[in-house]
Order: structure tokens, then C-alpha cells, then sequence
């Protein structure tokens, strides 16, 4: 065989090489079923993390309106200091009442 029999055969088998590698690079992108399931579970995963994070967004939307309630209305900080945080003016007086211990019924009895 002369070089240009052997260059042109090497052109082919290169051509036959690279449609085969690109056959079996398609092949494991998108029908190989490890990675069909594994883009399964990412792609549920990934609603996942959209939907928590919608959910965040709304609970940080909630959340900022309240501190902007809080620092504008002065009536509102003082019922959030007495309910939430337990703060009293200086000189009021608070009155706490134990609440009542339950009724247990009576050795030998059962309801």
C-alpha cells in the first residue's frame, strides 16, 4: 500500500472514530438511565428548593411589614413589650396568679 492509501484510510477510521465517540457520547447524556434518574431526583429536588424558597420569601415579607408595624405605631411596640417580652413601666405594679393545679381524682377511684 502506498501513503496515500494509508493517509486515506486513517482519515476514515478517524471519521468512524469520532461518529462513534460522539453516538456513545450522546447515548450517556441523555438515554443512560443512571443519569435520567439521577436528573429525576435533581429536578424534584430543585422544586423543592423553589417552593421553600417561596415559602421564605412570604414568611420574610410577613415578617418585615410586622417590624415596620412595630417601629411606626407606638401603641404597637408597647403591646408586643407587655404581651411577647414581659416589660412593665417603671412603676407599675404587676400581679401574678399561679395557675390552678389539675384535680387528680382520688386513690382508688379511676374515672
Amino acid at each position: 500500500m502506498s501513503f496515500t492509501h494509508w493517509k486515506r484510510w486513517l482519515q476514515s477510521a478517524a471519521v468512524v472514530g469520532a461518529l462513534v465517540a460522539a453516538v456513545y457520547g450522546f447515548y450517556r447524556l441523555t438515554l443512560d438511565p443512571e443519569l435520567v434518574a439521577r436528573n429525576q431526583s435533581l429536578s424534584e429536588e430543585l422544586s423543592r428548593l423553589e417552593a421553600r424558597n417561596r415559602r421564605l420569601e412570604t414568611d420574610n415579607a410577613a415578617l418585615e411589614s410586622e417590624i415596620a408595624r412595630l417601629r411606626s405605631e407606638d401603641a404597637e411596640s408597647v403591646h408586643h413589650a407587655r404581651t411577647s417580652l414581659g416589660m412593665v413601666r417603671p412603676g407599675e405594679v404587676v400581679y401574678q396568679f399561679p395557675a390552678p393545679s389539675p384535680v387528680e381524682p382520688p386513690a382508688g377511684r379511676t374515672p
